[in-house]
């Protein structure tokens, strides 16, 4: 999580939960409760001093600042305002404790507490654990001692036999996953970046913030009761088939990836540990149109028993096998598609904008805007709540799922859920319940390794790359080149690449073309290279550049060994 720190926007990374307190608080009553709750968490006042080794130093003592903001017109919406100005701003971890407090006055009465907090000190859960212990403390009811595990007795469980053990059967899975995985599922053209007609108040988001949508609903919440006592599938699993089913649909694969968040809290000296333990689980489920969606959410639990118990990895390792694979399939995972049911945790699913709450009583579905969070993400579902009420929050990119689309998508999620509950739902019969369309492509896009590759965007990688490999002098763009999709048996299409003599070498080029992957999802870095004795007068033209001599062949993918000058490539091209 520090690494991310460092590298992340401070408001991607960053925490932040607004409290509302009871009437006939004080300040100085607020103050003394938070300094307990830092007092019981080591996590909430360790800093993490720069030096050759890294080091965690936990302070004995907590000081607790905590400014008060007079608010100005609505105190809720005021309180989250000022927390997410907060969490914009970075932590230090080397010299600054990991928590930010404020508290928001209504006409000179206390009525918020603002918490911004580093990810370095707390996960969903620990939020979840404060919380708890924070409604405790205001109750004046007794708390148990703190958890046993403090940040260095996770340190020691991360390094110890087990855990050595854990990590490493951690990265052979992402690794197994990563080789034959799409490696994005929202590979789709872009649309515009309308707003939707709920509300209209989300205009197009800014860069890197993404809308949200909270989507509600009784009645799917009693169909997910219906679907666990008859599939004995849970049903945080039944949402995920659900997002599964749609997001598949929506984008044309044959495969859903989903980035789900794990809590990492199965061990039980970890289950009230206040700290970062929750890591990422790769989730991977083949999806058919003939699939019926009992049989999916059977399939599903299968697969999440596979993908969380693999999300306990060190990340520097788990980054070096996703550039190791990356690199050997011309690919970039792209994280586009992530899950997290925080439902075991209590938390509120939002307000909306000026803290009005209008709720239909009925609630057969409804559908209700959010601000726009600091996130940059292509779909994001968030699970709040599954017993009682369904209530979600959905992000949705608008690049990606123009908001009309990102409305039936999150209207399609109760849909599908209370449909199937009525009776087993076809995965082709998607469209007529929801009314969400799958995605509309040109004819230059193609399957290759299954992912979906635009022609339009592989060439667009591919002059960006020789621009920069092969600057030359008063040039204005790349050397001619021209990238064929060739069909093949295994990977249905597979790349090739026609170059001028003169070209580097295709080791050198395609691991430039991998390296500027990330931001081009329906790119692909070719297979094979071809190098010819010289340039074609119409590069264009495929019979143009097969009347210029061969000088040599490549596989970029294989690097040098797989280079022949004077010779044709070997049969399978190497791969």
């Amino acid at each position: 999580m520090l690494r991310c720190i460092a590298a992340d926007e401070p408001a991607h990374i960053n925490m932040h939960v607004v409290w509302e307190l009871p009437a006939g608080i004080g300040p100085g009553r607020v103050a003394d409760l938070l300094a307990a709750l830092r007092l019981r968490h080591e996590s909430l006042r360790t800093t993490f001093p720069v030096g050759p080794e890294p080091r965690q130093l936990v302070h004995a003592e907590s000081e607790t600042a905590l400014r008060v903001y007079a608010a100005q017109g609505d105190p809720s919406l005021f309180a989250e305002e000022l927390g997410l100005r907060w969490r914009a701003v970075r932590f230090d971890p080397a010299v600054e404790h990991p928590v930010r407090a404020a508290l928001v006055t209504d006409e000179g009465r206390p009525a918020h507490l603002v918490l911004v907090l580093s990810h370095a000190a707390v996960d969903a859960t620990s939020l979840g654990l404060l919380r708890r212990e924070w409604l405790a403390l205001l109750a004046g009811e007794p708390l148990p001692a703190p958890a046993a595990t403090r940040p260095v007795d996770l340190a020691h469980l991360e390094r110890s036999p087990e855990g050595e053990r854990r990590a490493a059967a951690s990265l052979r899975y992402w690794a197994g996953q990563l080789a034959t995985i799409p490696q994005a599922m929202f590979a789709v053209p872009p649309t515009p970046a309308a707003a939707g007609p709920v509300g209209g108040v989300s205009p197009a988001a800014r860069a890197g913030w993404t809308p949200r949508l909270r989507i509600r609903s009784h009645a799917a919440a009693a169909a997910l009761d219906v679907l666990t006592e008859r599939t004995g599938v849970s049903r945080s699993s039944l949402v995920l088939t659900a997002l599964s089913a749609l997001t598949a649909h929506r984008t044309g694969n044959r495969q859903a990836v989903v980035t789900t968040l794990s809590a990492n809290r199965y061990l039980p000296e970890l289950t009230d540990y206040v700290g970062t333990v929750a890591q990422d689980a790769l989730f991977t489920l083949p999806v058919g149109a003939d699939d019926g969606f009992e049989a999916l959410a059977r399939r599903v639990r299968k697969r999440t028993q596979l993908a969380y118990p693999h999300s306990w990895f060190d990340s520097e390792e788990l980054w070096a096998t996703i550039d190791r694979v990356g690199c050997e399939r011309g690919t970039r995972y792209a994280r586009d598609c992530v899950f997290n049911d925080l439902s075991p945790l209590g938390l509120d699913g939002g307000v909306l904008r000026g803290g009005a709450d209008p709720r239909d009583p009925a609630q057969q579905i409804q559908l209700s805007r959010l601000p726009d969070e600091p996130l940059a993400v292509d779909l994001m579902l968030w699970v709040f709540r599954l017993d009682g009420e369904l209530d979600l929050s959905l992000w949705a990119n608008p690049a990606r799922l123009a908001a009309p689309d990102a409305e039936l998508f999150g209207r399609g999620l109760a849909v599908l859920l209370i449909e199937a509950a009525r009776g087993d739902v076809k995965l082709q019969e998607i469209e007529e319940l929801t009314g969400l369309p799958p995605v509309a492509r040109g004819p230059r896009w193609l399957r290759s390794d299954g992912c979906w590759i635009d022609g339009a965007e592989v060439d667009e990688l591919l002059a960006h790359v020789l621009t920069q490999v092969l600057a030359r002098p008063g040039a204005a763009g790349p050397p001619p080149f021209l990238v064929v999709a060739e069909p093949d048996e295994r990977l249905g299409h597979r790349l090739v690449c026609h170059l001028a003599a003169g070209a580097a070498d295709p080791a050198r080029i395609h691991t430039a073309c991998v390296a500027a992957l990330p931001g081009r999802p329906a790119a692909m870095a070719p297979h094979h290279y071809v190098l010819h004795t010289g340039s074609p007068a119409d590069p264009a033209d495929p019979a143009a550049w097969r009347a210029v001599p061969v000088l040599c062949e490549g596989n970029g993918r294989t690097a040098a060994s797989a280079w022949r000058a004077g010779e044709p490539a070997p049969g399978d091209s190497g791969l």
